[in-house]
């Protein structure tokens, strides 16, 4: 193994850890809802559904799927007919291509939103858990 296999691997055993929290805090929020909000005192549950919900569905996809770091994957079978369909659309000139071109965009732009958030939050963590050690001392 190279060294670009290696940090791939990494980068994908860190994802696949992200997956299985977001599968956690999602189970916890589908089986008490209340009780959840209410132990860990969240005030803003929208934001937190939409983290852990979109979690859920993009963490695995942009390990398995995301061309950096699986260059020898073909694309899933949901984006290989999306792909042939929105190909016929552009041929058409219909209006369907950019109604789905836009929503395409909107996607895009919802996991950036995503992975910054996540990203944020992770540092948020680290640095809390920083400051603690450092008062315990």
């Amino acid at each position: 193994m190279d060294s670009k296999q290696i940090i791939r691997l990494i980068i994908k055993l860190i994802g696949f850890v992200y997956w299985l929290g977001f599968l956690y805090v999602g189970r916890l929020m589908v089986m008490d809802w209340s009780g959840f909000m209410t132990q860990y005192n969240i005030e803003t549950p929208i934001f937190l559904t939409y983290i852990v919900l979109v979690g859920c569905f993009a963490t695995p996809y942009l390990v398995f799927y995301w061309k950096k770091l699986n260059p020898n994957t073909k694309p899933s079978y949901l984006e290989r007919c999306l792909s042939s369909y929105m190909e016929q659309l552009e041929d058409r000139h219909s209006v369907w291509f950019d109604v789905l071109y836009v929503l395409k965009l909107l996607l895009y732009f919802v996991i950036t939103m995503w992975m910054i958030c996540v990203g944020l939050l992770t540092l948020a963590i680290i640095a809390w858990t920083v400051v603690l050690i450092l008062l315990s001392n």
